[in-house]
């Protein structure tokens, strides 16, 4: 049996399906590397979806822009947060 790196295995999702709706290398699944791959490409994808967000709510692009990036630093960052202790609960 493969060991889940992808910290949301512990809700139920395997790295394969974390590989397939990121649209990632299958070649990720299965590896620590999986994690800092996901983060970025959901980062990037938090970025679009909070600015158009913020647009749509009236904020010009450059306040929409330093909004999104702020707001997608700390959902990264909690992110990371949940993986290290994910990590330190299955010890790796």
């Amino acid at each position: 049996m493969n060991k889940n790196y992808n910290p949301m295995s512990e809700l139920g999702v395997s790295d394969e399906e974390v590989v397939q709706e990121l649209g990632l290398d299958p070649k990720l699944a299965h590896t620590p590397e999986l994690n800092e791959v996901a983060f970025n490409k959901i980062y990037q994808r938090n970025l679009v979806a909070i600015q158009g967000r913020l647009i749509s709510e009236g904020h010009d692009l450059v306040e929409a822009k330093e909004k999104a990036v702020k707001e997608a630093n700390k959902l990264r960052k909690e992110a990371e947060k949940f993986l290290k202790k994910v990590q330190q609960d299955r010890r790796y």
